[in-house]
């Protein structure tokens, strides 16, 4: 959990940067295995591959996978996960744009668990922007590769698209 004076220095960083304060919730991640049971965390060992720098997708595709019917099989609930951008702090380190995921009420980051072998508990992240599956994909069709999407569905909503 995060001091009072590491959440300062966070909105300090993300002022600097130009990020609106208003958009930001402080959350913690928990361990994948916290989350599912260890049947799904046996399905994802087998069909689900983070990539290294590649956060955006990770969790674009893990979303995916919860949201689509063979996850509902699994015991996934489809409409609790949500796809989420922000940022994510480790201590002794900038503050960085990240992608994670919700699940129900619950964050987990399978970029740090799965490649980077973090302890995501020792992390800070920040919430901006959370969509659901269907919205996801819209944005992603819309927009046709993965990346930050926070600042562009703003833009697309400031120029009424």
């Amino acid at each position: 959990m995060a001091t009072d004076e590491i959440r300062k220095q966070i909105i300090g960083f993300l002022q600097l940067i130009g990020q609106p304060i208003t958009d930001a919730t402080f959350v913690e991640c928990e361990p994948m295995k916290d989350v599912f049971s260890p049947e799904q965390m046996q399905f994802f060992r087998k069909s689900y591959h983070a990539e290294l720098k590649q956060c955006y997708k990770n969790s674009a595709i893990l979303v995916g996978l919860i949201a689509h019917p063979l996850g509902r099989i699994k015991g996934f609930d489809a409409s609790s996960v949500k796809y989420v951008e922000g940022f994510v702090y480790e201590p002794g380190l900038f503050p960085i744009e990240h992608a994670f995921v919700k699940v129900g009420d619950r964050y987990i980051d399978p970029t740090a668990e799965r490649v980077l072998k973090k302890n995501v508990r020792k992390c800070q992240y920040v919430s901006f922007l959370e969509l659901t599956y269907a919205e996801l994909f819209a944005a992603l069709e819309q927009r046709g590769y993965y990346g930050p999407l926070y600042q562009w569905m703003k833009d697309n909503r400031l120029q009424g698209k």
